[in-house]
């Protein structure tokens, strides 16, 4: 076996054991919720690790409720709810979700980004080109 072999091996099973602990129930996100059950950010960060990393659906759902309930104008928990959205195919849903999220942080950038990204996938090429 070739040493660039191994060094991907190690690389691989690295991975999946850093995997399997973000799985763990007791992760950041969840400690977060420990700590302050009544945070929209750690609401919102445990929805986005939920979307992101660990494809738990239910809870990313219910956490992005939660967190928008306890902040409605809380920029990030509508930013990320329209990923979770794109994420299970709910586009309309989704494009609805993230004007609101820009209507609260006007001159982010990224929520500016974001949005032109989400038309583009959408296939609304002007609206895009005109958030661009």
């Amino acid at each position: 076996m070739t040493k660039s072999r191994k060094s991907c091996r190690k690389c691989d099973t690295a991975f999946k054991r850093e995997a399997v602990k973000l799985r763990e129930p007791a992760g950041p996100p969840a400690w977060a919720l420990e700590i302050d059950p009544t945070s929209p950010e750690a609401h919102t960060s445990f929805a986005y690790a939920s979307t992101h990393f660990l494809w738990g659906w239910g809870d990313a759902e219910r956490e992005f409720a939660i967190a928008i309930s306890l902040d409605p104008s809380y920029s990030h928990a509508h930013h990320w709810h329209s990923h979770f959205l794109m994420a299970r195919g709910r586009v309309a849903e989704s494009l609805a979700a993230s004007p609101r999220a820009l209507e609260l942080d006007p001159v982010g950038v990224i929520i500016n980004v974001h949005l032109a990204w989400h038309y583009w996938v959408a296939r609304q090429y002007d609206e895009c080109a005109e958030q661009c």
